[in-house]
């Protein structure tokens, strides 16, 4: 249990946090502009959503390690190559999820060959210039739409 000391102090400060903010997050789900409309503070509420979501994040990579970064990764893959809602989201995002994870083991495997190189490490190594390119291929699309 001692391993989990700091997972249980982040999780004390931010889960309170997105309690609070729970009923909030719907209103961002139209946008900035129509949650501002609703009469939600966005230049308070949100930065205060952003640090309880990398702080959850980082507990859970603290108990789970990098694995855990492939639940976050994977949808926003999933969602920038396909979009999709419901059942469909949910499938595809544990096909690319399963996907990445053959893709880092093989590469791992090809690259370092008898040298013993743990998973989680080569799926952060992979995943995260995809994950950027990503978000960043996002934004360029919205900026081209607006």
């Amino acid at each position: 249990m001692e391993r989990f000391g700091g997972f249980h102090a982040w999780c004390v400060v931010s889960l309170p946090i997105i309690l609070f903010l729970g009923r909030r997050l719907r209103s961002y789900d139209l946008g900035d502009q129509m949650a501002m409309a609703l009469g939600e503070p966005v230049r308070y509420s949100k930065p205060l959503i952003l640090l309880a979501a990398v702080l959850l994040t980082s507990a859970s990579v603290t108990a789970v390690g990098p694995l855990v970064f492939l639940g976050i990764m994977a949808p926003h893959i999933a969602n920038f190559i396909a979009p999709a809602s419901g059942r469909a989201r949910l499938v595809l995002s544990a096909m690319v999820g399963g996907l990445l994870v053959i893709a880092a083991d093989a590469l791992t495997r090809a690259l370092i060959g008898e040298i013993a190189m743990p998973t989680g490490l080569s799926i952060v190594l992979i995943g995260v210039p995809v994950f950027i390119v990503t978000l960043r291929l996002r934004a360029l699309a919205r900026r081209a739409i607006h």
